[in-house]
Order: C-alpha cells, then structure tokens, then sequence
C-alpha cells in the first residue's frame, strides 16, 4: 500500500510540474484576395547576360615563388565568357555576377532588391542591412518569424 501511495504522489507531482499548454491559441490571419490584379507594382529589374570577350595569358612562377601573368601581344581575342549583369531600367545603378554565384545568395539579394526597391551593392552584408524587410513592414508585423 506504501509503494501504491508513493506512485500516485509522484505521478501527481509529475503532472503538477510539467509545462503548461496554451489553453488559447492566436488565430490564425487569412487573407482573401477580391480579384487577382496586382496593382502599384514595385520598380523593376532588369537581368541580362553579357558576354565579356577576353585573351588567353601566360602565368610563371618567379624565383620567389610568386605567380606572375604575362599578357600577350597578339591582341586576338580567344574566347567569350557569360557575365549575369542586374541593373535598373530608370537609373545607372547596376551590378554583375559570374557565372559561379552561389543560388540562393543570388535569389536573396535580387528579392531584398525589389521588396526594398534598393539597388544591389557590396559588400553584401552591408548591402543586407540596408535592404532589411523589417524597415518596410509596420512594427507589429514579424518578418523574421512566422507571423507574417
């Protein structure tokens, strides 16, 4: 009876301790939309592909071990290379990547650039402060989170 006594004292402690569940949720926000028309659209950008012709060179190791590269004087062009150039239709400002530009480092840096309407820039942490999604949604909307 003892042991009985003691397992229903700490099945009930147990109980007693463990976290509190939130009776009340917050509801959940929907939207609905009355037609599907975009209205006051957000400047666009523009993203091309150039091709940057370029000439083959020489590199040597000198006798400090140092790698040196010598042009050649041919002056013929050997070859093409894609360069992804992103500029803005109404001003000079624009910028470009090669080809090897990592994804999704180039899918946050062209999203910031048209939510924030900022042209892209480096260095590109500064570039991320600066186009912060926070500086454009009102306060009590959570842009880091999920309630957004």
């Amino acid at each position: 009876m003892k042991t009985f006594a003691t397992y229903i004292l700490l099945f009930l402690l147990i109980i007693s301790c463990s976290s509190e569940r939130k009776a009340l949720r917050d509801s959940p926000r929907i939207r609905v939309f009355e037609e599907w028309k975009g209205q006051n659209f957000h400047k666009p950008i523009e993203l091309k592909i150039g091709w940057y012709r370029y000439k083959e060179s020489d590199a040597f190791q000198d006798s400090s071990n140092l790698w040196a590269v010598t042009l050649k004087d041919s002056g013929k062009v050997y070859g093409s290379s894609p360069i992804l150039m992103v500029s803005y239709p109404d001003s000079s400002d624009g910028i470009y990547f090669d080809m090897d530009v990592d994804d999704a480092l180039l899918g946050k840096l062209i999203k910031h650039s048209l939510m924030t309407q900022l042209p892209i820039k480096r260095p590109f942490k500064e570039f991320f402060a600066e186009a912060d999604c926070s500086s454009c949604h009102p306060s009590e909307v959570k842009v880091k989170g999920i309630n957004y």
